[in-house]
């Protein structure tokens, strides 16, 4: 069973790993002095997803002024993928969002993973237009 919790800063080494091997860790925007960082302004800006008491993915939520935020760093750990962690970490994030009063969530997806923009379309996200090499997706809460 998927569940949710809050980051720690103990996550970082397992969160660190599920980003590299997803192929998004960037060592400045999730280096470890970053995402503690972001925990000490918000503590609900980082879920992880843990399965067996074992972190298997991670979202993380950015404001973008009161009504608006970003949903970034989508990541499940391969093994683990199409088991509905990604699902639950969405939903979750979802739920935050609009018990903070966000109207309106975005995010990156790259255009040419089919897949991934297939999930997003399933979940009720739109698209606006292509940005470069990625989708912006959209949804109303």
């Amino acid at each position: 069973m998927v569940k949710t919790r809050f980051y720690k800063k103990s996550d970082y080494p397992q969160v660190k790993a599920i980003l590299q091997e997803a192929n998004l860790f960037d060592k400045v925007w999730d280096g470890e002095e970053n995402l503690a960082g972001m925990i000490d302004n918000d503590k609900q800006s980082i879920l992880v997803a843990e399965v067996n008491n074992k972190i298997t993915g991670n979202i993380f939520i950015t404001p973008y002024g009161p009504k608006v935020a970003y949903l970034f760093r989508l990541a499940v750990k391969q093994e683990f993928r199409q088991q509905g962690v990604a699902t639950k970490l969405l939903t979750e994030a979802e739920t935050i969002c609009k018990k903070r009063g966000v109207k309106e969530i975005a995010l990156f997806a790259d255009k040419d993973n089919q897949f991934l923009n297939d999930f997003y379309y399933k979940r009720n996200y739109k698209t606006s237009s292509v940005l470069h090499a990625y989708y912006c997706f959209w949804k109303q809460l």
